[in-house]
């Protein structure tokens, strides 16, 4: 009776905390919608594919738990938690791949770095083990990853991987003609003191 009991109370705060993960899900939905670092300002500097499957990984999957937290059996809810959290991941991975420059406009930083609480929390209400540290770590080792990179791009230059690949087909001894660069091609010299006699 008294293990009944404790799976009941255990599973009541549960479904407590997957609603609150929803509502939480809106709230920085919407903080991170605006702003240099934000998922409107990430349209068009990420593949298209991609933005489009961060939002519906990251924010709108665990807003459904605002509906389904009392609804659905628990063991459900815990297969939500894990595709969310699972993809949170797969989607951090994916981001310096999927941008379409070096850099993001206005100095802006990757909009999942300030929503990695959701994932972290969902973690931590559908697993009770140790595992639950999984995520965590790997936030050490991931936020700084991607933040070097976006540095180090930064520094170097940042011009789009698009029109790199570009100058690289129409300049393939990495000179470009146009800029008057060493190797461009120029005019013929006149000689000194040349002059337009007609002979």
């Amino acid at each position: 009776m008294t293990t009944v009991l404790e799976h009941t109370a255990r599973d009541r705060v549960q479904r407590v905390l997957y609603f609150a993960s929803g509502i939480g899900g809106i709230v920085f939905g919407l903080l991170m919608t605006t702003g240099n670092s934000g998922i409107v300002a990430a349209r068009g500097q990420v593949e298209e594919w991609y933005w489009w499957l961060s939002i519906v990984v990251v924010v709108l999957i665990p807003i459904t738990f605002v509906g389904t937290a009392f609804r659905l059996p628990m063991r459900a809810l815990h297969t939500v938690a894990f595709v969310c959290v699972g993809g949170f991941l797969v989607i951090q991975v994916l981001w310096l791949p999927a941008m379409t420059g070096e850099v993001l406009a206005a100095q802006g930083t990757p909009w999942l770095q300030g929503i990695n609480a959701m994932p972290s929390t969902l973690v931590g209400i559908a697993w009770t083990s140790s595992a639950v540290w999984i995520l965590p770590l790997s936030q050490l080792v991931l936020v700084p990853l991607i933040q070097a990179q976006r540095v180090r791009h930064h520094h170097l230059g940042g011009r789009p991987r698009r029109l790199r690949r570009a100058d690289l087909l129409l300049h393939p001894h990495g000179h470009d003609p146009g800029r008057g660069g060493r190797g461009a091609r120029r005019g013929p010299r006149r000689a000194r003191g040349e002059d337009s006699r007609v002979h």
